[in-house]
């Protein structure tokens, strides 16, 4: 009992830190605002479409989804924010000198006009990409807030220009706000936003769409849609921001509920088997609480005679488990945000939930003791 005691201490210690840190993580801004959206990934490399015929689709796409009277704003991204994979490109700053060994390479994107109307990104100055963008047009780009900070410092990046890897010169004439690319505990990092017409062309690309209608009714639609342009394609999966927000936190939520329920499967271990214990230990003293009730002992001294033998044991098993906590969740400090290995609320709330549980199984055979008849005994 001492041993499932400790055990479920253990346990469930880490999963409490795992979801306080979820709790941390969930709180974090993320960079965007799609309360009520549709995110839905297509990969148009599935078909036997050439760039011509691939940007063509995605135009037609957003033609008709814009006209969907339930849909405020819709927009195309090649790499949503905290998915799991994302672009990159070595710049070149004019009037920048790297440091030795400085690296260059940024996170990018490709995304259609209103794409930050539709994701809830402000723009903190400048302009954003819009319809003028053309393949025509001057190249164009957009940089958040850090790349800003990290490469023009105390100036106006604005109207200054970012040659990327494919050797295209592009002018910067807006910046954003941070964000998080790729999971919601990242530091912040350069973030470089390109034109989908004037940057090359990628197959897999993202359909955003904020709706002020039922969004799971809305991506059951697109679903339709997307069969409809492309039928060749594999059939597409749309899901809502909601849903698509629960994922990205997959692996903070994961070990959470997985440690959590092993706690909680040793916990009720610890509880029937203290209750057991406790039960046979009764069982076996029966005379001796008659005895005691003959000669004057009252049935409240007898419970609190059982319930503080099994609060000892109880007790000893929370001692030692609280030992090898500490220990043990030091392996847990690279995994959580936020929250320290040695959480006070943890480390107080779950020796107390123990020592709770382990008074309430004594209870009963601690009533059973009280109502013993010393006649029949």
């Amino acid at each position: 009992v001492v041993g499932q005691v400790a055990l479920s201490l253990v346990l469930l210690a880490g999963a409490g830190l795992f979801m306080r840190s979820l709790t941390n993580t969930l709180a974090i801004d993320p960079g965007f605002d799609l309360p009520n959206g549709v995110v839905m990934p297509m990969n148009l490399g599935y078909g036997q479409y050439d760039e011509a015929e691939g940007r063509e689709l995605h135009q037609r796409l957003l033609t008709r989804v814009r006209s969907m009277p339930e849909v405020r704003s819709a927009a195309l991204t090649a790499f949503a924010p905290l998915g799991i994979i994302h672009g990159h490109h070595d710049v070149h700053i004019e009037g920048y000198e790297p440091a030795p060994e400085e690296l260059m390479l940024v996170k990018r994107n490709m995304v259609s006009p209103d794409y930050f109307e539709a994701m809830g990104i402000s723009v903190l100055r400048g302009r954003a990409i819009d319809d003028r963008d053309t393949e025509e047009a001057d190249p164009v780009a957009m940089i958040n807030g850090t790349m800003a900070r990290r490469f023009w410092p105390g100036q106006d990046p604005i109207g200054r220009t970012v040659q990327a890897d494919l050797g295209t010169v592009y002018t910067v004439v807006g910046i954003v706000e941070d964000g998080k690319y790729g999971a919601l505990q990242e530091a912040p990092e350069p973030y470089l936003i390109l034109p989908l017409t004037q940057a090359e062309y990628v197959d897999r690309m993202n359909l955003i769409v904020r709706t002020a209608g039922d969004a799971s009714a809305l991506a059951h639609r697109l679903n339709g849609e997307v069969r409809d342009i492309a039928p060749d394609l594999p059939p597409a999966t749309a899901i809502t921001s909601s849903e698509y927000l629960e994922y990205s936190v997959g692996s903070t939520k994961g070990p959470a509920v997985m440690i959590g329920a092993f706690g909680l499967l040793a916990l009720v271990l610890a509880m029937v088997g203290l209750y057991g214990v406790m039960w046979y230990s009764v069982t076996q003293r029966t005379r001796e609480f008659g005895v005691r009730l003959a000669l004057g002992a009252s049935e409240g001294e007898v419970v609190r005679m059982v319930l503080g033998k099994g609060l000892r044991t109880t007790l000893v098993g929370v001692v030692l488990g609280f030992l090898l906590a500490l220990a043990g969740t030091r392996l847990l400090s690279g995994l959580l945000y936020g929250v320290g290995t040695l959480d006070p609320l943890v480390f107080s709330l779950i020796p107390a939930i123990l020592l709770g549980v382990g008074q309430l199984a004594s209870y009963l055979p601690a009533q059973h003791a009280a109502r013993a008849d010393p006649v029949v005994v």
